[in-house]
């Protein structure tokens, strides 16, 4: 019989495992997390693989994909799916990417975040891009619209006829493109 206040083998062998299966909990909730993959508040969709196919297309485009050239990083540091929008010509996924720039090793300029709000086709290819700011957490989808905060950004129902809108204070063409 041990000692009073010592844990007996036995006993220490739950206690590891429970610590074990609790750690893996917390990791997997904070993995979640971090990738905004939690789809609270964001749009229904039909695709539960739907930041999958995101962050699948984002890689496989020209103007978005990873790479390292001449001891610089640009890599996806985190994606979020801000909703589907529904247009004549099909279902627009709309997704925020925010990238991280680094710097050259030893090099005293700091890395640079760019962050982009892209407009996918229903086949999840890229069809256009807006530049963001750095944070732009207010975008969201609603009444087939993109809002920023509690302004109206644009609604496919109801176009304005110029085709374009202001956005991040810049001029902004509405993304369209044939249907598929």
């Amino acid at each position: 019989m041990g000692r009073r206040g010592s844990i007996a083998p036995h006993q220490m062998n739950i206690i590891c495992h429970r610590t074990l299966c609790c750690s893996a909990i917390l990791a997997i909730w904070f993995a979640a997390i971090q990738a905004d993959a939690d789809f609270y508040n964001d749009g229904y969709t039909d695709h539960p693989d739907v930041l999958t196919r995101i962050v699948a297309a984002a890689q496989s485009s020209d103007r978005f994909k990873s790479y390292e050239k001449d001891g610089i990083v640009l890599y996806l540091s985190s994606a979020k799916y801000v909703g589907p929008l529904k247009a004549s010509f099909g279902t627009i996924h709309v997704a925020y990417l925010f990238y991280i720039r680094s710097s050259l090793q030893g090099a005293k300029d700091p890395a640079h975040g760019h962050s982009y709000l892209v407009f996918l086709d229903q086949d999840f290819k890229i069809r256009a891009y807006w530049p963001a700011s750095l944070p732009n957490e207010d975008i969201s989808v609603r009444d087939n619209g993109l809002w920023e905060g509690n302004d109206l950004i644009f609604d496919y129902s109801n176009l304005p006829s110029h085709n374009s809108v202001i956005f991040d204070g810049q001029p902004r063409e509405i993304p369209k493109w044939n249907k598929s």
